[in-house]
């Protein structure tokens, strides 16, 4: 039996309980999932979203600033700027460590930082944002808040063991 489908518009399409539209920019066929529901009022939104990013592709004007701006939670790293998380990943790496040193580190990094900060891009963290999490998070102890700020900040590359 073929599967009925709405009628959509072009280049837009239900993907789980959210839209997702499609595009080609600088010859790579794209594809973004938008928080807009699969009603009537979202298809629309996604439809004029699409429409948006073809005619900045059109008129030259779509760079890696604008498309950050339309899709803030873009899993495509543009430029090579990498997530925090990738970061702190090759952060940890680098070090020179004992293993419970490591893992004091890693347990911070998962616990309070990575949640928060996973998916977002280095250059649009803001010591705004920084802040925020930090008051927004329930630390355990002031031990624990400044071994979390401190220790993880330190970059000389010693370590603190």
């Amino acid at each position: 039996m073929a599967r009925s489908t709405m009628d959509l518009p072009s280049g837009v399409e239900i993907f789980r309980k959210s839209l997702r539209i499609r595009f080609t920019w600088n010859g790579v066929r794209r594809c973004e999932t938008l928080p807009y529901p699969a009603t009537p009022k979202g298809i629309k939104a996604a439809s004029q979203l699409r429409d948006q990013v073809r005619s900045l592709i059109k008129l030259g004007l779509l760079d890696d600033t604008k498309y950050t701006e339309l899709f803030p939670g873009s899993v495509v790293l543009l430029n090579s700027i990498p997530t925090f998380h990738e970061y702190a990943q090759l952060w940890l790496d680098g070090r020179v460590i004992t293993t419970g040193t490591r893992n004091n580190y890693k347990g911070a990094l998962n616990l309070y930082w990575i949640p928060p900060l996973a998916l977002i891009r280095l250059d649009q963290i803001t010591p705004t944002l920084l802040r925020r999490i930090i008051a927004a998070t329930d630390w355990t102890s002031p031990g624990v808040r400044r071994n979390a700020l401190v220790e993880t900040v330190d970059d000389s590359g010693s370590g603190s063991s």
